[in-house]
């Protein structure tokens, strides 16, 4: 039997000019594993979205995102980094 680590972690990463709080959780159902991340507004909205790995870094899947998450990119990835097992 082998043994899966489950992989998640909250990061605050600085967005416009404030702190934000990203929830990492790492998925294994597909061939390729993948992060399902989600944050909030400062309204409250919740956004959700997964980044895969492609070509040597970690990159956000979806498109119709604000722009202060899609301009997060880089620092989401270095925190996955940090943070995979």
């Amino acid at each position: 039997m082998d043994f899966i680590k489950n992989i998640q972690f909250t990061s605050l990463v600085k967005c416009e000019g404030k702190q934000r709080e990203f929830n990492y959780r790492k998925r294994r159902n597909e061939v390729v594993p993948y992060y399902h991340v989600d944050t909030v507004d400062l309204t409250g909205v919740r956004y959700q979205f997964n980044m895969v790995y492609q070509d040597d870094h970690w990159k956000i899947r979806e498109s119709e995102l604000p722009l202060w998450i899609l301009e997060a990119e880089f620092s989401l990835s270095a925190r996955i980094e940090e943070n995979d097992g």
